[in-house]
């Protein structure tokens, strides 16, 4: 899996907004923190001109980060530098006015505070928990500041152009600073900008969904988000072509050290580096001497006969290099240190990127060759997608006689949407680095991706969409597959 989602532990709506019927009272001592939304906005000229009356709402919600950290330290998602945290807040929409034009500011707080048991905005009497003058009240803890006490770094801004748009922000440096660095975290303040606050001009009510609201995907969130898909060209292999760059001719395979069902390391290479070597041979097994390799990739010196392959994660070895042999059919990896085998690939059979002289937009022929009607909210599955490109229409006595081999898109990715109503749960990972983080992986079998239902609401069905990134466009392909998530 390369998401996972944390929801808020606690948030609350502070205001120093003036009582209704009142110019004098304001419910600075009042707490909301129960409420099914959250607020933030900055209303002028509603008691006088002057902008020192300003009303004011900001929010502020801590998650547990503490689990983030247990989660690292058990390699559930990967170290500092390969995965980034997105703050998530979703519209709530209301029928007040809501904002243009404005920028949501989000510092961390400095301060622990209260999340409180206030259950309505109208309620003018609950004075238990935060507020905008104090962070808890029993005991009674003031701000330094009325309205947050707030770290000055890291300090993050998401514009909006209109009050319906939900905020997705990326938050990784402040979750960095908790879990590496060690700083206390006490959550985050959301607000206006400064002078947005102070301005001679309203920027009405912009409404989030909180931690109370009943549908859990739209609670705030922490998305962490990562790229671990793993792209094995065994069965995908080119010869170098004169068309393409040194980085892009490279193939890169990898070794699963898989014991009784469970990756382990293998004993006497750990975390570091393990030696490839490639051998021509029949079809069904190596032969001859070690060939030697044209430079490039994991090939230190040209004419070297050893690949340096690096560790992935746990099991798992890889190795990049380019490969000119075109008279050799079939080749064998063979990983290794020194005189010590470990394993011999299957054939690996090197193709010549083929050249065509006119374009064409691919239609394909998908499937999920292992999806059930049914999944445990607490289980991880892996999805095989199987792609046939009608255009590569086998023969009778090829279908008859063999099995079909995949066609592997190299940049595919998936969204997932809850059927009744169309709302993402998680969207596209598109874009480079981190952010593919729905980018399917490929073996010798195709694509593959694997999906953790903890953050799938039991009881729902859900629907599955794939995107292919090919001649530089991404194309959403036609086919629909669902699935039910159940206790």
């Amino acid at each position: 899996m390369s998401i996972k989602q944390y929801y808020a532990t606690k948030d609350n709506t502070i205001a120093n907004t003036y009582k209704p019927y009142s110019a004098t009272q304001r419910v600075s001592d009042l707490n909301f923190g129960q409420t099914q939304n959250l607020e933030i906005y900055s209303l002028y000229g509603t008691v006088t001109a002057s902008v020192a009356d300003n009303e004011k709402s900001r929010t502020v919600v801590q998650f547990d980060t503490a689990q983030i950290l247990a989660d690292r330290n058990s390699a559930e998602i990967p170290a500092s530098g390969s995965i980034s945290f997105f703050l998530k807040l979703y519209n709530f929409p209301h029928t007040s006015t809501t904002p243009t034009s404005f920028t949501v500011v989000v510092s961390p707080l400095s301060r622990s505070w209260d999340e409180g048991n206030g259950k309505s905005f109208n309620d003018l009497t609950n004075k238990i928990g935060s507020n905008w003058n104090t962070a808890s009240s029993d005991p009674e803890i003031t701000w330094t500041t009325p309205g947050g006490d707030t770290r000055t770094t890291p300090i993050f801004e998401d514009s909006f152009t209109d009050g319906t748009s939900d905020l997705s922000l990326d938050v990784t440096s402040y979750v960095e600073s908790i879990i590496t660095d060690s700083i206390d975290d006490h959550g985050l303040l959301i607000q206006l900008t400064s002078s947005q606050e102070a301005a001679s001009q309203s920027y009405y009510k912009k409404g989030f969904y909180s931690k109370q609201f009943g549908d859990q995907n739209k609670r705030p969130m922490l998305e962490a988000r990562w790229n671990n898909s793993l792209q094995d060209d065994s069965s995908n292999f080119f010869l170098s072509s004169s068309r393409l760059s040194s980085t892009d001719n490279l193939n890169t395979i990898y070794l699963y050290n898989q014991i009784r069902g469970n990756l382990v390391n293998i004993p006497s290479v750990g975390t570091g580096e393990i030696l490839v070597s490639l051998y021509s041979g029949s079809s069904t097994a190596p032969s001859g001497a070690k060939l030697s390799m044209p430079l490039g990739g994991d090939v230190q010196t040209l004419g070297d006969t050893n690949i340096t392959g690096t560790y992935v994660s746990t099991g798992i070895y890889s190795t990049s290099f380019s490969f000119t042999s075109s008279s050799l059919e079939n080749v064998f990896a063979v990983w290794h240190s020194g005189s010590t085998e470990y394993h011999t690939s299957s054939v690996i059979e090197p193709t010549a990127r083929s050249f065509t002289n006119q374009h064409r937009t691919n239609k394909y022929y998908l499937s999920i060759t292992n999806l059930k009607e049914e999944y445990l909210q607490n289980q991880i599955s892996r999805f095989r997608l199987f792609v046939r490109d009608p255009s590569l229409t086998p023969a009778l006595y090829t279908v008859a006689t063999t099995v079909l081999k995949p066609t592997i898109i190299e940049k595919a990715y998936y969204k997932i949407y809850r059927h009744r109503d169309n709302f993402e749960i998680i969207s596209y990972g598109t874009g480079s680095s981190n952010e593919e983080y729905t980018r399917l992986s490929f073996d010798s079998k195709g694509n593959y991706f694997d999906l953790d239902f903890s953050s799938f609401a039991e009881n729902e069905t859900y629907t599955i969409r794939f995107m292919f990134l090919e001649d530089g466009q991404y194309r959403e392909q036609p086919q629909k597959f669902q699935f039910k998530v159940v206790t």
